[in-house]
């Protein structure tokens, strides 16, 4: 049985073994500093395998909800969770994932949105061989005046963690 777990700070290796092809963190703030993050995170199955995906929102989540899609021959379980404030987007974040992020400082002042959240994983990722990647992307009210995201697609900054 697979579950969906936040698996955006695994190692490349573990993606792999697990035939998980892919993680994905993408958290969409709205003006008002409310949003949703989701944790997706997408398997290659074979057809005995595809029934045992157990893809069901954190009971803890106040709001969560999750779902199963298919994207070619990928299976991913997406967990979605809504959030009324930056407050609340850090409280989602310490409790999702602990020590692994580190949030120096979520604020919107005068329409402008500082985000800034540092991934320390527990073991140094590695090089995926198989194409396997994990994305941590932001999507931000507004114009993007400066980032160290890898990409930058419209409001969207995009992070390549593994892969």
């Amino acid at each position: 049985m697979h579950r969906c777990l936040p698996i955006v700070l695994l190692g490349a290796a573990c993606l792999s073994a697990c035939n998980i092809v892919g993680g994905e963190l993408n958290t969409a703030i709205e003006e008002d500093g409310s949003g949703a993050i989701q944790l997706a995170v997408g398997y290659l199955l074979d057809e005995e395998e595809d029934e045992a995906i157990e893809c069901t929102p954190d009971d803890t989540a106040s709001g969560a909800t999750a779902w199963l899609e298919q994207r070619g021959a990928e299976t991913w379980c997406v967990t979605q969770v809504p959030f009324a404030s930056l407050r609340g987007l850090r409280d989602l974040y310490v409790a999702t994932f602990e020590g692994a992020a580190r949030i120096h400082c979520l604020a919107l002042e005068d329409e402008r949105l500082t985000y800034d959240v540092e991934i320390v994983p527990d073991e140094p990722l590695e090089e995926s061989s198989d194409g396997s990647a994990v994305y941590w992307r932001v999507t931000a009210p507004g114009e993007i005046d400066s980032t160290n995201a890898g990409t930058v697609e419209g409001s969207r900054m995009v992070w390549s963690v593994s892969g």
